[in-house]
């Protein structure tokens, strides 16, 4: 045989093998982040951190990375059978690429980005992957068959290859099947409803459940595609292998019809990263608008929010402390009503703006007060693990306008008077707070109006 049969390959397996893990290994730390998110927050934000810069960087390389593997793998000689499943796996990253441009450029909704980048597509590739392997793997079967069936190496070497083409068909047949409850998971929320009513599952399972089946078929995968590296490079080692089979075996080569693809995917993702930062950031802001939500995009209030201009009612508040503040016994003073939860991202991100307002406009008699839902024993943790000093309350069931609050964080500005100045719906900047709260401080409203309440 040739000395260098198959070393294409062997190097595109290798390459695509350790960029799936990985990218398989990326994928539970952000369904563990996740879970985090909802149980110990103050664990999550740190996680969260970590995973975008993981999902801005090394996701990147890990998809340039298996292309090129793919690429590799595709060397092999065509009468294996690989290359029409390298192209097919090329050819899904392209439209992975291609489709949230589409969307951007004909102004789609939101909706129609879905999970195709960060969810589907890894686990579409990674099975395309598989069936590669299946494919090499049959191939190579039959060329040992070919051999002299008297021989007991080649005996031992054609059971081998069988168990491993076994091994990959029961590996295909269970990411298959794990593909398909992701899909129906994904696109038929009806789908999980009815798994939880059926078998009386949390919410919190789903996320639990989806961490074990990821670290059983990554396992698997990587079982399966060190046996059959073991085995390949016995039969590509001049030095150990004698068949005569093996020496009629054509060099693996990159061919055009093999490259032209993986240079296409390539430049698709480059768009794709290019589209991210010239074209989402105002696909985002257009939507947004038309969905008429008040994201943190300005600092304007929105203009039908009737709560602008109002009193405040008198809010009877409880504090970690057990003290009773009460609302209107802050009158002569600017306040910063939040409301928030520690599940909440947005509202965990801006806390630390809160704090520093907190401190530096103290002397403008500015109070800053965070109101949650949650039990005490949490926002105690909460407070304790981020030193928070203004105050934190826990309680519901607030009068108008307070009870209308559809998303949070939400934050109310009231003046001295204790008139509603600004509104804002979702995280603010430390700047934009400080100048709504300046704005409220240079113009409070006649202190001869709307004295009712506060």
């Amino acid at each position: 045989m040739q000395s260098d049969s198959l070393h294409l390959t062997k190097r595109g397996i290798f390459i695509a093998h350790w960029a799936i893990e990985l990218m398989a290994g990326l994928l539970i730390f952000l369904m563990i982040s996740g879970m985090f998110m909802f149980s110990q927050p103050n664990i999550a934000m740190p996680m969260l951190n970590i995973s975008s810069f993981l999902t801005t960087w090394a996701y990147p390389c890990l998809q340039i990375a298996l292309v090129i593997g793919i690429m590799l793998t595709m060397a092999a000689p065509k009468a294996s059978g690989v290359a029409p499943w390298g192209i097919a796996c090329l050819l899904i990253t392209m439209a992975t690429n291609i489709w949230p441009i589409v969307v951007y450029w004909r102004d789609l909704p939101l909706s129609w980005l879905g999970s195709m980048g960060s969810g589907i597509a890894p686990f579409a590739q990674a099975i395309l992957f598989t069936i590669m392997l299946l494919n090499l793997a049959k191939w190579i079967l039959l060329t040992e068959q070919s051999d002299d069936l008297g021989n007991p190496k080649d005996r031992q070497d054609i059971d081998q290859w069988n168990k491993s083409v076994g091994g990959l068909q029961t590996l295909l047949a269970l990411s298959l099947v794990f593909f398909s409850l992701l899909c129906g998971f994904m696109f038929l929320p009806n789908l999980q409803t009815l798994l939880f009513r059926m078998f009386g599952m949390s919410t919190m399972i789903l996320p639990l459940l989806g961490v074990f089946a990821v670290l059983a078929l990554g396992a698997g995968f990587s079982r399966q595609v060190y046996r059959f590296n073991r085995l390949l490079s016995s039969k590509t080692d001049p030095t150990t292998n004698q068949d005569s089979s093996w020496r009629q075996v054509p060099q693996d080569s990159l061919r055009p019809s093999i490259v032209l693809p993986a240079v296409l995917a390539l430049a698709s993702y480059a768009a794709y990263q290019v589209a991210n930062y010239s074209m989402a950031p105002a696909y985002l802001q257009r939507q947004l608008a038309k969905m008429k939500l008040d994201f943190p995009l300005g600092t304007e209030p929105s203009a039908t929010d009737t709560s602008i201009g109002t009193q405040s009612p008198n809010l009877t508040l409880k504090t970690m402390a057990g003290n009773t503040l009460e609302l209107e016994s802050l009158k002569g003073k600017t306040v910063v009503l939040n409301f928030w939860a520690t599940w909440c991202p947005p509202c965990v991100k801006e806390m630390p703006d809160l704090q520093r307002l907190s401190v530096d406009m103290a002397d403008k008699d500015v109070v800053v007060i965070g109101i949650s839902n949650e039990t005490t024993d949490k926002l105690q943790g909460f407070i304790n693990a981020n030193n928070i000093t203004f105050h934190i309350v826990s309680g519901d069931g607030w009068p108008s306008p307070y009870n209308r609050i559809s998303a949070i964080p939400t934050t109310y500005i009231i003046d001295a008077q204790g008139t509603i100045q600004d509104k804002f719906v979702g995280a603010r900047s430390y700047d934009q707070f400080r100048t709504a709260i300046e704005k409220a401080v240079a113009n409070p409203t006649d202190s001869d109006q709307n004295k009712t309440d506060f």
